[in-house]
């Protein structure tokens, strides 16, 4: 039994009765941002927003935002903290959006065939796990260029499967193996 994130964010007791959510976007990826909203990625480049409350409403009554995003390929991966929602497409490009405008403040295009995911490691950094494997940092205050941590040779997924996650000063990070990093600098496995 997986209970979805969702819900959890909806409310946090046992699901009791299951609502349909109709949403008339194909949607590859979504983030709440602690606050008040559902951030979701579509599989047409979209960013969409829309108030948990509005979730239960019926598709007439529900106001849902789309964001004009400029990504060119499918949403793979969202996060949100710090105020901040970064999203990241199969073109390599990163976004990175205000939560309460909006409003996209930061655009990075990749040199990297794809991004498979991305996650916010504090106020100021990202960390970013591409097609092939790589695992990157980006400073998106100072807007230097991305910072490559690893270059997993010869790492392509067998299960055309990648995950990261991070935890603290913890990444863990999926794709043809589990790895663990440290995200401060220095960078250690």
């Amino acid at each position: 039994y997986c209970q979805p994130v969702l819900f959890n964010s909806l409310r946090p007791d046992p699901v009791q009765n299951l609502i349909s959510v109709d949403i008339m976007v194909e949607v590859t990826c979504m983030i709440t941002d602690r606050g008040d909203g559902l951030w979701l990625g579509t599989h047409g480049g979209l960013i969409c927003f829309i108030l948990l409350s509005e979730l239960a409403c019926n598709h007439d009554e529900r106001h849902i935002v789309e964001i004009i995003s400029g990504h060119v390929g499918p949403i793979n991966s969202i996060d949100c903290k710090y105020n901040k929602v970064v999203s990241v497409d199969d073109s390599a490009c990163i976004k990175i959006w205000d939560c309460i405008t909006h409003i996209c403040q930061v655009t990075v295009q990749m040199d990297l065939l794809s991004i498979k995911a991305v996650r916010i490691v504090d106020s100021s950094n990202i960390w970013i796990l591409s097609g092939n494997g790589e695992l990157w940092s980006y400073n998106f205050l100072t807007c230097a260029e991305p910072e490559i941590v690893t270059n997993l040779k010869n790492n392509e997924s067998i299960l055309n499967h990648y995950s990261m996650d991070i935890m603290d000063n913890h990444c863990i990070a999926v794709s043809k193996r589990l790895t663990h990093w440290f995200c401060d600098y220095p960078y250690t496995l």
